[in-house]
């Protein structure tokens, strides 16, 4: 019957030597799967800016103009009444109050 027991220090040293380099190995391979692609390079300014210009001639962006604004959020519009309503209410009291 054989033993799996080592007899000597040199074989316990092997062992976990080999176990070791067993482990570093499996992780050193597994390192390249989590790895990002470097396929793709930056684009530069002047990709982008031809870009950009071809899609506002082709109508995929709009035009914009000085004239433009964003178009706001409907947080940002709920926010925008409820100031106007206000400002409004404080309006006709001020006014009520004056004319008293």
């Amino acid at each position: 019957m054989a033993q799996d027991v080592p007899s000597s220090k040199s074989e316990v040293h092997m062992k976990r030597a080999l176990i070791g380099s067993l482990l570093i190995g499996a992780l050193a391979s597994s390192a390249s799967v989590f790895a990002q692609s470097s396929n793709v390079a930056p684009r530069t300014r002047a990709e982008v800016k031809a870009e950009l210009i071809a899609a506002r001639n082709s109508g995929q962006l709009e035009t914009i103009h000085s004239e433009s604004y964003p178009q706001l959020l409907p947080y940002q519009t709920a926010k925008a009444l409820d100031a106007s309503r206000t400002a409004s209410v404080m309006q006709a009291n001020s006014a009520r109050i004056s004319a008293q």
